[in-house]
């Protein structure tokens, strides 16, 4: 009886992980949900002379838009290495108007950037 107990819940935990895998989940993913989705912008969506906020994170560049919503990752390109550059020798070297476009990639969004200018402190 005992040997049954344990049995029964094992068997159900392991045909939730290959339904979940069937279907392209992963434990280590986390599911998203409405609110997440409607937090997204649309890929395609470009920006124009946008104010942004520019940081390294290691190797890859961190860009938080002005108009508010979540940090955006900056797809790899010469103009990001450009602004990730300048961020890292100087981090007070930080705000930037930028064109880009958004691109969408597993329920995240991130940014391939066009065109970059620095925008003074003073201005």
């Amino acid at each position: 009886m005992r040997a049954q107990i344990i049995w029964i819940p094992t068997a159900i935990l392991a045909v939730g992980c290959v339904v979940g895998w069937v279907r392209g989940e992963s434990a280590d993913k986390p599911r998203m949900n409405k609110k997440s989705s409607e937090q997204l912008k649309r890929e395609g969506t470009t920006l124009e002379s946008q104010p942004a906020i520019c940081r390294s994170n290691g190797d890859r560049l961190i860009v938080e838009l002005s108009s508010g919503g979540p940090s955006l990752v900056a797809l790899e390109n010469l103009a990001a290495q450009r602004v990730l550059e300048a961020v890292t020798v100087d981090p007070s070297d930080k705000t930037w108007s930028i064109n880009a476009m958004v691109t969408e990639f597993r329920g995240q969004n991130y940014l391939l950037l066009q065109r970059v200018n620095r925008i003074s402190a003073s201005q």
